[in-house]
């Protein structure tokens, strides 16, 4: 279902594999984007510069012969400062250090799902809007940051809070002056030490754009956490921005969601989902036994093509 909490964005969509392009810009255009794609990095940079503004890029890194993704999302950042995130289906560190060098607003991997990716451009969004506010009115940032409405904090390198905003020291109860110092861990997890899974210990081993979904104990909830990188004028990393959502509602529907497909496919008669226009898009085990199909096969046919007569 679309979010009608934020104006219709933008989006370019760059990837090479048309079949996985239509598919992606059909679940971004059911969140209420609006989606534009091209194939290949020069026709990713002459569209943006195009006739159409866009609010955000996506960017894939290995876009076959030609120019890859991280040239492309370079000529385009020659000339603005719009947020790419970069989609790749490798987690190899070759393939990340690519992305090292470029002002990102983020690193998905392909197929982690429709929800990570949305979350991740909404979060890229805020962080755009919000770094672009803070560039035309410096002397007012710390309103800026306790106007951010998820918890959010800025940390030192050994993961001490340096500052936090409203949402934070409401979340978490606390005064400031006793965030203030602590180490993110301790006061957010209840450790001596990071949870695994942690953005933070990523981030500062790769100096990029990090964010995960992990458990924070004292907010008592799941939680998208981001975190992105600062530098001073010598290139090393100084503060790290870190932003929580919230997500724990959405963990819950997709634990249940498993939780139905499990006692589904576990059952011995075939049930199937279908649009309104009777195209599958789900088949149980059962069912795929029995039509002789595998996970690829699935959405390729409809619910007439086995019942003609429901046609």
């Amino acid at each position: 279902m679309a979010d009608k909490s934020f104006d219709k964005k933008r989006i370019l969509l760059v990837e090479d594999e048309i079949i996985i392009a239509m598919s992606e810009k059909s679940d971004l255009e059911k969140k209420g984007y609006e989606v534009d794609c091209t194939y290949d990095g020069k026709s990713a940079i002459d569209t943006f510069f195009g006739k159409k503004q866009y609010d955000l890029v996506l960017m894939d890194i290995d876009l076959g012969p030609g120019m890859d993704g991280t040239t492309a999302a370079m000529e385009i950042l020659k000339k603005t400062n719009i947020p790419i995130i970069f989609l790749s289906s490798h987690v190899e560190s070759c393939i990340v250090e690519k992305t090292e060098k470029i002002s990102s607003y983020g690193y998905v991997v392909k197929n982690t799902g429709l929800e990570i990716l949305d979350a991740s451009i909404k979060m890229a969004l805020k962080l755009y809007e919000a770094k672009k506010i803070i560039d035309e009115s410096k002397d007012d940032w710390e309103n800026i940051f306790n106007a951010v409405g998820n918890p959010a904090v800025i940390l030192d390198t050994e993961h001490k809070i340096l500052k936090a905003n409203k949402a934070a020291i409401d979340a978490s109860g606390d005064l400031i002056d006793r965030i203030i110092g602590m180490k993110c861990h301790e006061n957010f997890h209840n450790k001596n030490h990071a949870p695994e899974g942690c953005p933070f210990n990523e981030m500062t081993g790769q100096k990029y754009f990090t964010v995960s979904d992990i458990e924070i104990e004292t907010l008592g909830g799941i939680f998208l956490v981001a975190c992105t990188p600062v530098f001073d004028k010598n290139g090393e990393l100084k503060k790290i921005i870190r932003i929580a959502t919230d997500i724990t509602r959405r963990k819950k529907d997709e634990e249940e969601k498993d939780r139905l497909i499990d006692i589904l496919d576990n059952t011995s008669d075939l049930v199937s989902i279908s649009t309104p226009d009777m195209k599958i898009t789900y088949l149980n085990s059962s069912g795929k036994r029995m039509a002789g199909m595998n996970d690829d096969d699935i959405t390729k046919y409809r619910i007439s093509d086995f019942h003609p007569g429901w046609a």
